[in-house]
Formats: C-alpha cells, structure tokens, sequence
C-alpha cells in the first residue's frame, strides 16, 4: 500500500481492501496482529477500523471497515495499517491520505 489519496462520504459505510504484495508468499502474515486507526492532521484519533483477512490462512486480502462514519468530520484525515508479529516486531503499510466530503443526501 503505497502512499496514496482516496475519497469518502462522510455516513457512507466504509469498506476497503487492501492487497498484499505478490512477492510475500500465501500466508506471511498468519499469527500477526492488524490494526488500522484514521487520524486526523493534528494526529488526534478519529476512528479504529476493524480489520478482517478475507481468509486468514492466506493472508492475501484485509478488508478495512467501518459501519458509521457520520461522526467523521469533513476534512483531510489519514490512515495506514499497522502490522505486529508475534514476537513484537512491528512494520507499518504506507500512508493513505483521506479526504472525506460531506454528504448531501442525508
């Protein structure tokens, strides 16, 4: 996941999914812990995202997602995925810059 820009709908679900590299074999990422949390530019906490493999065996495809986002305010925020090992060692994805529009039909 390189860094990037995307758009959101502020009360729309939000659901993305983020693919591993194909050079990282099947299953690399078994028995690690996924977390993702969007932030806003004065990195103040605005929502967690839960985290789900698509198949956890594989560890190919992890779905980002959040039900409700009409508490998330109009505005550029960020988010990335962070990925921990059993062991402790951590490793972060690149950045996703978030840009989230007001809603109009409401």
């Amino acid at each position: 996941m390189a860094n990037q820009t995307d758009t959101h709908k502020r009360g729309a679900g939000f659901l993305r999914v983020v693919v591993v590299p194909a050079d990282l074999a099947d299953g690399y990422f078994a028995g690690w812990t996924v977390a993702c949390q969007v932030r806003n530019a004065k990195n103040l906490l605005v929502d967690t995202l839960d985290t789900t493999w698509e198949d956890s065996l594989t560890t190919r495809n992890l779905q980002l997602r959040k039900t409700d986002t009409t508490g998330w305010p109009v505005d550029q925020l960020f988010y990335d995925v962070q990925f921990t090992r059993p062991d402790g060692w951590v490793i972060n994805s690149g950045s996703i810059t978030l840009l989230i529009e007001r809603d109009i039909t409401q």
